[in-house]
């Protein structure tokens, strides 16, 4: 296991992504590795105080470290780090994804779309596994089972996962 967990997405407790993400840092704390990296902002004004405290580290090594990381129109290697990359509609990456790289890059995408274009592709081709599909509903996570079947990358498994 590589010592580092960089985020590329959000950390809140109001929605989505960012509910997701705060809820495997807190997991990454409790069981102590690995240390999460938080790229993008750690929202708290509605987190309870002990949430707060909890993530106090990672928000500190947040505002301490990554100015001195992140530089535009360059990418950062972070080492001895496996990299989590919010992928979006057709694969696309964000400026976060665009901007840092670990050792292990994996992409990680929430979606109701069937189709993954030939530019998506390419996108995930990147990657050095294949990324996390999570579906919201069976019929969409039987119609990516397909779609990834026709992946070109399969050095890695998908999981999918559906509520």
């Amino acid at each position: 296991m590589k010592s580092w967990l960089g985020i590329t997405w959000g950390i809140s407790n109001r929605f989505g992504w960012g509910v997701y993400g705060l809820n495997l840092v807190l997991e990454c704390l409790r069981r102590g590795a690995p240390t999460p990296i938080c790229f993008a902002d750690i929202v708290t004004e509605h987190m309870p105080a002990d949430v707060v405290q909890t993530l106090r580290p990672v928000i500190d090594f947040r505002e301490q470290n990554l100015q001195h990381m992140f530089r535009m129109s360059q990418v950062a290697k972070v080492q001895d780090s496996t990299i989590l990359h919010a992928l979006g509609n057709g694969m696309e990456w964000s400026l976060m994804s665009q901007s840092f790289e670990g050792d292990v890059n994996i992409g990680v995408v929430f979606f109701e779309f069937n189709e993954i274009t030939a530019a998506g592709h390419d996108r995930i081709s990147r990657l050095d596994g294949m990324p996390f599909f999570q579906a919201a509903s069976s019929t969409t996570a039987k119609a990516k089972t397909l779609s990834c079947r026709r992946l070109k990358n399969s050095r890695a498994a998908t999981m999918m996962r559906y509520w």
